[in-house]
């Protein structure tokens, strides 16, 4: 009888919520807001144009520069971070990703866990500085020590494929765990995903219903495929088409493709009456849609 392979989670971000200030880095999953063009990793800068509206707080942005400037040179933190911030943002002042390293790694220094998070991704993507998977592990490791869920999930995902790290799955779930306890939903996804192939962890398909679920709950497209796959074989929660359409349609909203194809499929299989598990994708849908049995965690992605 054929089987409904699953979808492969598609969570390769090393880049969330890096700066605090700074949004997601997108790629073909992350459907959020690409952050500001960056400068080369020479320290070549690029000088942003402000809008009508940035125009308006100028000059406040200039005077929180020269505050910043001031406080930062006498070696306070929290200063140094926000100096970092305004040359990561270019508003007010050209960018610069030379000199948002410079006062990242100085807070970084001082203990302060958004720049340290924000480190380990300069590292990541060789803004501003050479790119090493070696530091950024490190600096994500101090920043997930001080229980910074996206850090602890970036470091989960390097310890998931060996990238600066050596690999081990056992400590890549202990960590999603960790950032998944704490609300941070991509780490749902992924510990859902090693409870289904029981990689890391011994597989649970409730455990893997659970997380999920949780991570569905807050919008994640992929984990509510995966959970809606669920529903409709049946594993780990109780087989039911309406949970299972239910799940389709709110990915299917998000405009997740292979969603869109699998509930098509789901309506004309309720309109033959056909049995759930006679449903069954496409061998293939694009590099990074696929359809594969079981899922897997794509490798890590450290470039845009």
């Amino acid at each position: 009888m054929p089987q409904l392979p699953q979808q492969k989670l598609l969570l390769s971000l090393l880049t969330l919520y890096s700066l605090g200030w700074q949004t997601v880095v997108a790629t073909e999953t992350a459907k959020e807001t690409e952050p500001p063009a960056k400068a080369a990793v020479t320290g070549e800068t690029k000088t942003a144009v402000p809008s009508t509206a940035d125009s308006v707080d100028l000059q406040k942005l200039q005077a929180d520069l020269k505050s910043y400037q001031a406080a930062a040179e006498q070696g306070e933190a929290e200063a140094q971070y926000r100096l970092a911030q305004i040359y990561f943002e270019g508003k007010g002042v050209t960018q610069n990703f030379t000199e948002v390293v410079k006062w990242l790694s100085a807070a970084a220094k001082q203990g302060h866990v958004l720049a340290q998070l924000g480190l380990g991704l300069r590292y990541i993507k060789g803004d501003g500085v050479k790119s090493d998977q070696a530091q950024a592990a490190a600096w994500f490791k101090k920043a997930a020590a001080q229980g910074n869920a996206d850090a602890q999930y970036n470091l989960g995902l390097m310890y998931s494929h060996g990238g600066g790290v050596e690999k081990n799955l056992t400590t890549a779930a202990q960590l999603y765990r960790q950032a998944a306890d704490q609300g941070q939903r991509y780490a749902q996804g992924n510990l859902g995903l090693m409870y289904y192939q029981g990689e890391g962890v011994k597989q649970d398909f409730k455990e893997a219903a659970k997380w999920f679920r949780q991570a569905a709950e807050k919008g994640l497209d992929e984990a509510q495929y995966n959970l809606a796959v669920l529903y409709l074989k049946g594993e780990g929660v109780p087989k039911d088409l309406a949970e299972a359409e239910k799940w389709f349609r709110q990915a299917a909203a998000q405009g997740h493709a292979l969603t869109i194809q699998t509930l098509q499929q789901l309506v004309n299989l309720k309109t033959q009456r056909a049995p759930a598990n006679l449903v069954e994708l496409p061998a293939e849908d694009s590099e990074d849609n696929s359809a594969t049995s079981p899922p897997k965690v794509e490798p890590a992605k450290t470039t845009e």
